[in-house]
Order: C-alpha cells, then structure tokens, then sequence
C-alpha cells in the first residue's frame, strides 16, 4: 500500500481530533481532525496544481503550525516534494530537477543538523517514510487516541518523520504550542503534563534537562518517553528513571540520513547494524538519498564509534570525531571522561571541550562546588589525560532557566559554548 492510500485511509477514518494546539495557559485554540486534515490538503494539492505545481515539484513551508500540516500531506497527495524551510515563504519553489524527484519517489527534503560539518541536504522516498512509521509504530504498539505533546521542531528528521508524522499515522491526539516560542518555555512543556493526561513524549536530552531540572517543581510524567538526538548520560538517566518511575524509558539512535531510526534501547529496527573496526555501519531500505539522488550501497558507514554488550545490545558511545589525543599520545574518548566526571562531583550536566590550550570544562550544579570538589575533579581530568584544564560553573537559577529555554541543540553543549561568558569564573583551574 502506498503512503497517499495509507494515510487517507487512517485520516478519513478518525472520529477525535487529530492535532490540538494550545496556548501558554495550556488551553486549546485550534482543533483539526484526521478528515478535516485530509480534506483541507486535497484542497490545497488541487490548488497548487491549477498554480502550475507538477510531480516533483518541491514545495515549501515554514516549519510550524496548522498551514504546515496541510502542506506536507498536499505533497503526498499531489507526488510533490515537501521542504520544510522557515527562511523561504510558503508555495513552489524553483526546481531543475524534478522529473528525476519524481521517478525516484521522493517525498521529503530536509538539511542535515550540521553537527558532523556543513549541513547536507537529504531526499526521502514515500517508501522508506512508510517503513520507518511501520517500524516504529509496531515497537511502540500506541493505542488509539494515545494523547501525545509534541514538542520537537518538525524541520529535523526526528520532530516530522519520528514525532509528529508517526503520531498521525499511530492515531494519536497530539498536542502542539500555538506559539513558536512555546516550544521551549519550561513553564508551557510542565502546564501540558499537568493539564492533560500526556501518555507519550518525544524530546532531546535538552529538552528532558530542561523540564527535570528544578526537583522541586516536577510536573506529572507521562507514560512513555523516546529519547533521540544525542546520548542520554548516565546522570540525566537515572533523573528521567526517578520521574517516569513505572513507565517506560526508550532511547534512540539515528541519522538524518537513515531516515532517521536506525536503534531503540540498543536493538535494530526496521534495519541492520554491524561493527567494524568500532564504527557502526547501517543497512537500511530507509537510507535517503544525496545531491547526486543515487541508491546507496548495501553498508552506510555512520562515523559513530560502538560497542557491542554482553546481552547483544549495540551501546553507540561517541562521534569517532570525539576522541582526542592525551599527552602520553592514547585516545581518549571525551563522553567518557564527561560521564566519570558526573559521577565524581554530582553535577547535573558536563560538557567538556578540548582547544589548543588543553580542555575547557564546563559544569552545571544546583549548588556551588567546594573548591576542594574543583580542585579533585581538575586533578583527575590532568592525570587522565596529561592536559591541561579549566573549569566553568553555571548554577541553576531564574537566569539559568531563561537562558536553557532559548537555547538550541540536542543535548546542552552548545548551552555551554555559547554561555561561558556567564560562567563563575573565579572558579577556574588549571
């Protein structure tokens, strides 16, 4: 069955609302249903033909809101190519290369994050999206009406294909901010767990950081929790553990480029994994397609360093680009010694970065370290690594909490980078 037949016949079929959005005070502004979804983008399918719109065509749309909605399921009714893109207005856009979009399928495209380099821009097929919602829809086993807040972006693979789309598709009720800005406020993510009974969260460690930590104004948790992005550390684990208690955890690794999920809880889903030479490597019917729209070969290399554990679960450790070289010339693996140092000074969050001068640390603490803590935990990084290091300290208040919401990222590195200024530093070391 194809993705235009599958999802009329999901959409047409619902009788709850499909998408809610709600404002700052968690009540709801706008209602859309599945038949009203598919109706209004067969409207709009019709509407960019008659505009000249033709298979393959690429269409753009800023990332949020009910127009977005409307736009994307408009491409898999008319065989048009979606492109969420907030730095373009909405309607076609010029294309060269759309009779070769259109014979090979191509449904999505979407940049790469960047964070391995320049960010590349991806092409994904209707086929590969069906068997990723499959996938992961039969591991999760959602229920229907399944209330689920969706707070990821949907311009990255993760928030459309894996969050926002998979809801859709596993006839959910999802719930959405009416206000960009809402995405990251705090004080929106805590008043929808308490205000509705949210039974599934997608999110970034960021995120999760971001609503656990101030301990003494949890909100409820939800039932279930998928964890992508970047690695959960070992810390912010054992928090998520304490707050969801009997419900279930799951943690995922992928790629934009595989389309996106490639690992849940240490399993391959929908593909196959292997280890060579310690990089993971991926074979994926999901794999989307380059500049050059060629048909990967069978084994696609991930640049993610791996090891495989005594339960043959596959534990992805770090960014082979995450190593460095210590005085003594062994490499050393950087989420490692982040992970050690979590556990020696009970932060609620490291980031350490290397530069030509040695390692910058930066921590994040409810309370301020005894320099005799600093001082210990500074000694142990030079004895690990035989480089020298500075130590930055950012403590959990008001400001602190601002700040975090209007930040970016997956995880709070770049919190860290771009923060340093406001850092204690009379609590440097060397």
């Amino acid at each position: 069955m194809d993705l235009s037949r599958t999802f009329r016949n999901i959409l047409c079929d619902l009788q709850h609302p499909s998408v809610a959005w709600c404002d700052e005070f968690g009540k709801v502004s706008e209602v859309l249903s599945g038949p009203n979804i598919w109706s209004l983008a067969f409207e709009r399918s019709t509407e960019l033909k008659r505009l000249g719109a033709r298979p393959g065509d690429r269409i753009s749309s800023p990332s949020f809101g009910k127009e977005f909605i409307i736009d994307f399921f408009a491409s898999i009714i008319g065989h048009y190519v979606f492109v969420p893109d907030d730095s373009k207005p909405r309607g076609i856009l010029q294309s060269t290369n759309s009779h070769a979009l259109r014979n090979k399928d191509i449904l999505l495209e979407l940049k790469t994050s960047g964070s391995t380099g320049e960010p590349k821009t991806r092409y994904y097929t209707r086929q590969g999206i069906l068997l990723q919602l499959k996938n992961h829809s039969e591991f999760f086993s959602y229920q229907s009406e399944t209330e689920r807040l969706a707070i990821l972006p949907w311009g990255h693979a993760f928030g459309l294909v894996l969050d926002l789309v998979l809801g859709l598709y596993s006839k959910s009720v999802v719930y959405c901010p009416a206000d960009q800005k809402l995405r990251g406020s705090r004080k929106w993510m805590t008043t929808m767990l308490d205000t509705y009974n949210i039974q599934h969260l997608s999110l970034v460690p960021r995120q999760l950081e971001l609503i656990l930590y101030n301990n003494r104004q949890t909100p409820r948790a939800p039932d279930s929790i998928f964890i992508g992005g970047a690695r959960l550390n070992h810390s912010l684990a054992e928090r998520c553990k304490d707050w969801i208690k009997e419900g279930k955890v799951y943690e995922g690794y992928g790629l934009t480029e595989a389309g996106p999920g490639v690992l849940l809880n240490g399993r391959a889903i929908g593909c196959e994994v292997k280890i060579k030479d310690g990089e993971l490597f991926v074979k994926s019917e999901s794999w989307s397609l380059g500049d050059d729209l060629k048909t990967p070969c069978d084994w696609q290399p991930t640049n993610d360093l791996c090891v495989e554990t005594d339960d043959g679960r596959i534990d992805v450790i770090c960014r082979a680009s995450e190593k460095i070289k210590s005085s003594s010339g062994q490499w050393i693996n950087l989420k490692t010694l982040e992970e050690n140092l979590l556990k020696d000074i009970n932060a609620l969050n490291v980031s350490i970065k290397p530069t030509q001068n040695g390692l910058q640390v930066f921590v994040f603490v409810e309370f301020n370290l005894s320099l005799t803590k600093k001082d210990c935990a500074i000694e142990r990084l030079y004895q690990f690594s035989g480089l020298t290091c500075s130590l930055y300290e950012i403590v959990v208040d008001d400001r602190t909490e601002n700040l975090l919401e209007n930040s970016r990222g997956k995880d709070l590195s770049h919190f860290f980078e771009t923060q340093q200024l406001m850092c204690s530093k009379d609590h440097c070391g060397k």
